[in-house]
């Protein structure tokens, strides 16, 4: 059972998102912000990471670069909404050139997820959902 570590400073997303990912088969170590992360990464086993890109304090671009040096073959999928005046694709680009192996923009479905989660995996999809 692959342990994903999740990031995401909306409660209720990351509430839904782990309990979706918990349903497919998947072990979910839950952050609220990149510094939880680095804190949870550095006390867990993880075999992927699901990032959101725009936190307050420390964005997921830092969080994405930082694992990347840490553990280069480390499979992170950025996510993101954008915000604002920002163009989710443009700042998603940006997390792939950080070392993010896939990116999927706000809003997605579940079958989405679990598919770039499959393909980070090595794995074939295997999971009906709906949308996140």
């Amino acid at each position: 059972m692959p342990t994903i570590l999740l990031v995401d400073d909306n409660q209720d997303l990351l509430e839904t998102l782990s309990a979706m990912l918990m349903a497919a088969g998947h072990r979910v170590v839950g952050a609220v912000n990149a510094r939880d992360a680095i804190d949870r990464f550095a006390e867990s086993q993880v075999d992927l990471v699901i990032t959101d890109i725009l936190m307050p304090d420390k964005d997921g671009l830092e969080l994405i670069s930082e694992l990347h040096h840490a553990a280069n073959d480390l499979p992170i999928i950025a996510i993101s909404g954008g915000g604002g005046m920002v163009d989710s694709l443009r700042v998603l680009d940006v997390a792939h050139k950080f070392g993010a192996r896939h990116i999927l923009e706000k809003p997605f479905d579940t079958r989405a997820l679990l598919t770039v989660i499959d393909e980070a995996l090595g794995r074939s999809p295997a999971f009906d959902g709906e949308e996140a």
